[in-house]
């Protein structure tokens, strides 16, 4: 789960949501998966882990395993995932057909990836939690599993995978590589140890190093272990009598050495915002930095084949960088990365997704045409994190918090341009075009009113201050604003440069977003589910009914149902009769689900922090 979502979500556990949920008739408690399934996605989520084998790239991605051709290195493409369902994937090891993927959760997922365009999933190993980055060696999986220590898992038969020996340790195992006998495991808070695996149901540690800051990663040739230490960058470990390492030189990296890799007389290391570093170690007594290759944001992970190095990077997502000349690294292609996604849109066939990338925005643009295989056609970076998008006319309205609102001409979606900006000393966090203007609830101000008649050149006409904006929807000449703390603030905007508030319906509960269909507000309030406000008397919105859900951040509304983002997932709500909506069908997802738009051609767009953005039908009782 990503930064925005703790945050938005902290107060919901304090208040017991869990608790409410239980207790309330209509609440449906999440089943894996769900009653209402979506027909599409693109997965989305942080390149955590990479490994790379006959042309194909594999990622612990978000929700997912994925698979991307780079057998053109210039044009990447991704080719296939496997859902890890109710778990993040986070490391993992390729061996023969399968890849056998550490989740954040469920444990030990096993897949085969003979056919990259279908892997899945045919065993799956829970006695672990599936933490740490797991190394394979003849019919055994050795998986570091936190505190739990080193798991060592039989997966002679990948569908009944069967744990047969376990070594504790005293910190956090992190990462392991095994080689002749001997698993060489990384504890974050220690170093390396040296574990005699020669009879798996009874590894016993034969020889240790402590390392200076935090151990992250471990790659082992030739008698030397080389160590990801973070702030301690590379350490080089003398193992030839595993009985008795030493360290024997190391190489700062310039930023968080995060995973290691070697070829050859070099080191590759994802050393974080440093990018990636290249370390002759043809001397490992005196490992020296030969060259490196920035990345947009941060290395994680690193992957070496043949000429290539693959890198997995937070914000950037997949990068392909040419090290056949391993003094003069360049970057040749990548992937399209998507962030975090937090917001979406849709307009004539494409999906318009805000997202957060590190310390920057994004917009995703995506091709639905195809609802079963949406594919990303290009993105554009800005600024400040893109919380809010609204699409009009060929041009894209981001709410970019610190940055302000930012403007994208997407007439050529392939090739998305910003014509213009409007900052302010506030933070957008939703926005609404309608007309010749856009209505942007600004968090600390309250409604904001921009001529975008220009939308080259956005200018203020006018403020409604009303303190903790949230969302902001649009219907005729009233504005309707969510409040951060707490409920619904009708504003008239017939005089555009004048909006007045005119009415106010209060709330012990956040006000995320707001959807309007006929006389009521429909309103997400985290852990209070969705309430409806009936909002026909601007001046006096009262509230009429409500749905308790688990943790509502997003609604749209399509005939007689809500479909709420609903933090873990999606939910469906018959509303035909406002004083008593409840819910039919849900869909589980536990990345972060935040945004969803209704496309207007038959279909729900969810996006999922973590899962990435999801194609599901419009709900159609049988």
């Amino acid at each position: 789960m990503t930064r925005t979502l703790r945050i938005r979500l902290a107060v919901l556990v304090a208040s017991g949501f869990a608790f409410l949920a239980c207790l309330l008739p209509c609440t449906r408690a999440y089943a894996e998966g769900g009653t209402w399934p979506p027909v599409g996605r693109l997965v989305g989520g942080e390149p955590y882990d990479v490994a790379a084998r006959g042309g194909y790239v594999f990622a612990a991605a978000g929700g997912a395993l994925t698979i991307t051709d780079v057998s053109a290195p210039r044009t990447p493409r991704l080719v296939g995932y496997c859902d890890t369902p109710g778990s993040f994937a986070r490391h993992l090891t390729l061996a023969g057909d399968y890849a056998y993927v550490s989740t954040s959760q469920y444990g030990l997922s096993i897949v085969d990836a003979s056919n990259p365009a279908r892997p899945r999933e045919v065993g799956r190993c829970t006695t672990v939690s599936g933490w740490g980055k797991p190394a394979f060696a003849n019919r055994y999986v050795y998986v570091p599993d936190g505190y739990s220590g080193l798991h060592i898992i039989d997966v002679s038969n990948p569908r009944r995978p069967l744990e047969v020996g376990v070594y504790d340790t005293s910190g956090p195992a992190e990462a392991v590589a095994v080689d002749h006998g001997y698993a060489y495991l990384v504890e974050y808070d220690f170093g390396l140890r040296i574990i005699d695996v020669s009879r798996p149901s009874r590894p016993k540690e034969v020889g240790a190093v402590r390392a200076p800051d935090i151990a992250l990663d471990v790659s082992v040739v030739k008698g030397y272990a080389y160590i990801a230490d973070r702030l301690g960058g590379l350490r080089i470990i003398d193992v030839s009598d595993p009985s008795n390492p030493s360290e024997t030189g190391h190489c700062d990296t310039g930023g968080y050495a995060w995973a290691v890799a070697v070829s050859k007389r070099y080191a590759y290391v994802a050393a974080y915002a440093a990018g990636l570093q290249v370390i002759d170690i043809s001397d490992p007594a005196t490992p020296v930095l030969a060259s490196f290759c920035d990345t947009p944001g941060s290395a994680l992970s690193v992957a070496v084949g043949n000429r290539y190095a693959y890198v997995g990077d937070r914000e950037g997502g997949l990068r392909v960088i040419d090290i056949a000349d391993p003094l003069h690294p360049s970057e040749v292609g990548h992937s399209l990365a998507m962030g975090s996604p937090q917001a979406v849109a849709v307009a004539d066939s494409y999906a318009y997704v805000g997202a957060m990338a590190g310390w920057q925005g994004r917009l995703l643009v995506v091709d639905v045409t195809n609802e079963t295989g949406p594919v990303a056609v290009s993105s554009i970076d800005v600024p400040g994190w893109v919380f809010g998008v609204a699409v009009k006319d060929g041009y894209a309205y981001l709410a970019a918090w610190w940055a302000g609102v930012r403007v994208i001409n997407v007439t050529d979606p392939a090739n998305p341009v910003e014509v213009g900006r409007w900052e302010c000393d506030g933070n957008p966090v939703s926005v609404a075009v309608a007309g010749d203007y856009a209505y942007v609830a600004d968090r600390y101000t309250g409604l904001r009113i921009l001529d975008i008649s220009e939308p080259e050149n956005p200018a203020e006409v006018g403020v409604c201050v009303t303190g903790y904006a949230q969302g902001v929807a649009v219907a005729g000449h009233l504005a309707y604003l969510t409040d951060w703390f707490g409920g619904l603030r009708v504003i008239d905007i017939t005089d555009p440069a004048n909006p007045v508030q005119v009415g106010y319906w209060l709330s012990p509960y956040y006000g995320y977003s707001a959807a309007l269909a006929g006389d009521c507000a429909y309103v997400p309030s985290g852990s209070g589910g969705v309430r409806v406000i009936d909002v026909s008397d601007a001046a006096s919105p009262v509230e009429v009914g409500f749905c308790q859900t688990t943790a509502a951040l997003g609604v749209t509304i399509v005939g007689d149902h809500a479909f709420v983002a609903d933090g873990v997932g999606l939910r469906v709500i018959d509303i035909s009769n406002p004083t008593g909506p409840f819910e039919v069908a849900n869909w589980y997802s536990p990345g972060g689900a935040i945004g969803v738009a209704s496309g207007g051609d038959g279909h729900i767009y969810l996006a999922d922090e973590e899962w990435g953005l999801l194609v599901f039908p419009e709900y159609r009782p049988e």
